[in-house]
């Protein structure tokens, strides 16, 4: 389990008929505790194979010893991200007895917002529904009145959350909409929690170069500057 795993009451049924129940009664070789595929029947197991090949987080899973030897020896030499390690490891061994749930267990406190990440420089809230819609309404070519209202009040619903993704993401639905100010208040406001709250910071990161970005798109001197007559020579 990672640091940053919360454990929710509504989800601790789950997690003691896991322990109860799944792990005295079945063979299993690998449980990922993590990803899960909602349905309405009582919990069970979901075969891993015909699920996605890339896992949506490795946060969290349970495994066997002798897997786990195996997974050690397959990481000895580091080629991808550990999601992308752990993803390929489960599918080039097919033989394993690789499962998930149909429901929630564990969740991982940097993909529903509650902490920011601090190895990417992009973090999608994955456990975080409300922050998915605002994804698409966010990825529309246009947004129109309606979209912005529904993207507002989910953003009123998540502002408790304080989240830097949150708030950047906020901001590029008002760029988009065409309201420059509030754009740049509120990536502005994501850059300053990106650093306040310890999240990871590089020159390639997506929130600081679009903060940067937005200042071009609103310089209020600079139409009084054009006024000025230049101080060089053409």
């Amino acid at each position: 389990m990672e640091d940053d795993i919360i454990i929710s009451k509504e989800y601790i049924k789950n997690i003691e008929y896991i322990f109860s129940k799944i792990l005295k009664n079945e063979n299993i070789d690998i449980l990922i505790l993590s990803d899960f595929i909602y349905n309405d029947n009582e919990l069970e197991l979901i075969d891993q194979n015909i699920y996605n090949k890339i896992l949506i987080s490795k946060s969290s899973y349970i495994i066997n010893k002798k897997t786990a030897n195996k997974l050690r020896n397959y990481l000895e030499i580091f080629k991808y991200d550990m999601k992308t390690s752990l993803s390929k490891f489960m599918e080039e061994n097919k033989d394993l007895k690789k499962y998930m749930l149909n429901k929630c267990t564990l969740l991982e406190g940097s993909k529903i917002g509650l902490f920011l990440s601090s190895t990417k420089s992009k973090n999608f809230l994955s456990q975080n529904s409300e922050f998915i819609e605002l994804v698409k309404l966010t990825n529309k070519e246009k947004i129109t009145e309606v979209d912005y209202k529904m993207g507002e009040k989910i953003y009123n619903n998540l502002e408790y959350l304080d989240n830097a993704d949150i708030q950047h993401l906020f901001g590029i639905l008002n760029y988009k909409y065409k309201n420059i100010n509030l754009a740049k208040k509120y990536m502005t406001l994501a850059t300053i929690n990106l650093k306040k709250n310890l999240g990871y910071i590089s020159k390639s990161h997506e929130i600081i170069n679009n903060t940067i970005n937005i200042y071009k798109y609103e310089q209020l001197l600079l139409d009084d500057c054009k006024k000025n007559k230049s101080k060089y020579s053409i």
